[in-house]
């Protein structure tokens, strides 16, 4: 609900604070966008090593600005599809009717603006 964490089977991920941007990569209609886990004494025990959100049958994915130095997430968010999530306001925290373009906007910069059928976050617990 604050637009720097995700929700996962009632568990809150905080990609603000609690992980790195790992990179993204694009194959046919799937998109896949990593994080790691940071290190820090605030981090949770039970906070997952890695995430893989996996975005499938993609209808619009765009990179926006350089993501080689990004680190953290400044705010995610759903915008009308229309605007292309290219719009100075926040985003909502759900996807609605004709407003389920996912933008991931990052400190320093960078975007990833995706749309797609289906989303599922793969976690991986420490080792």
């Amino acid at each position: 609900k604050d637009l720097r964490g995700i929700d996962v089977e009632r568990i809150y991920l905080d990609l603000h604070n609690n992980f790195d941007f790992g990179g993204y990569s694009k194959s046919g209609t799937t998109v896949e966008i990593k994080f790691k886990v940071t290190t820090g004494d605030w981090i949770p025990a039970d906070t997952p090593a890695e995430l893989l959100l996996r975005f499938d049958d993609v209808s619009y994915f765009e990179k926006r600005g350089n993501l080689d130095d990004v680190t953290s997430i400044d705010e995610i968010g759903f915008f009308e599809n229309s605007t292309q999530g290219k719009v100075e306001y926040n985003g909502a925290n759900k996807p609605s009717h004709g407003a389920d373009l996912l933008v991931f906007r990052f400190i320093g910069g960078g975007e990833l603006a995706v749309s797609g059928e289906k989303a599922t976050c793969i976690a991986t617990k420490k080792a």
